[in-house]
């Protein structure tokens, strides 16, 4: 259902992704990949350039250099949510906004 109302409210995406088979978009990641053709170029690209280590002591570093308001996005657990706000964010969002 929910994609339904992704379709919906998003009618040329859906037309180019859903029914003309263009690749997704990362809009924010694509200037780096060249002419990606699927969504496994995406993954490789993470996959290569996000260090796993990465901790909430990190948030710690980022806060450092970066006074503006800091958002956590794609929290699901309410425990993150109380170290995301503890660690320097100033709010916190289950899912993408």
């Amino acid at each position: 259902m929910r994609r339904y109302w992704q379709a919906v409210m998003h009618p040329k995406w859906a037309w180019d992704v859903g029914l003309n088979g263009r690749p997704h978009d990362l809009g924010n990641i694509s200037a780096y990949l060249g002419k990606p053709t699927g969504l496994e170029d995406y993954i490789g690209w993470l996959a290569n350039n996000f260090d796993p280590s990465i901790s909430w002591k990190d948030l710690e570093w980022i806060r450092e250099f970066w006074d503006g308001p800091m958002v956590i996005k794609g929290i699901l657990d309410p425990e993150d949510a109380r170290d995301a706000v503890r660690f320097g964010a100033d709010a916190a969002s289950k899912r993408a906004m």
